[in-house]
C-alpha cells in the first residue's frame, strides 16, 4: 500500500506539473541514435506518458510493444513489467526477455 502511495504521489507531485507544462521534446532525433535492434515498450491508455509523447509512436510497429489496451488506472504507468501483459495476452516480461534472449535456430 505505501509504494502504491508513494507511486501515485510522485506522479501527482512532480511528473504532472511537467505534462501540464508540456511535452517539448521530439523523439525522433533520439530513436535514430540509438543503433541496433531496438524494443520500445508502451501503454495505449498510459495515464502519465500520451503515446505522442512516447519515443515508441516514432518506430515501426515491429520495433514497439504494446501493453494490454484493457488496462486502465495508474497501474497503466506505476506497475512493474511483472504485472503487465502485452495486447496479445503475452506476459509483457516474458516478451521483453525473448526479445534481450534470442533462442538460438
Amino acid at each position: 500500500m505505501i509504494k502504491k502511495i508513494t507511486s501515485f504521489a510522485s506522479a501527482i507531485f512532480i511528473a504532472y506539473p511537467i505534462y501540464l507544462l508540456g511535452w517539448d521534446w521530439d523523439a525522433t532525433d533520439t530513436t535514430r541514435f540509438a543503433k541496433g535492434e531496438k524494443l520500445f515498450i508502451y501503454h495505449p491508455n498510459d495515464i502519465l506518458l500520451p503515446f505522442d509523447a512516447n519515443m515508441a509512436s516514432c518506430c515501426s510497429e515491429n520495433e514497439r510493444l504494446s501493453l494490454d489496451p484493457k488496462e486502465k488506472g495508474l497501474s497503466t504507468h506505476f506497475s512493474t513489467l511483472q504485472e503487465k501483459v502485452t495486447s496479445s495476452g503475452q506476459s509483457a516480461a516474458k516478451a521483453v526477455a525473448d526479445f534481450l534472449i534470442p533462442i538460438a535456430p
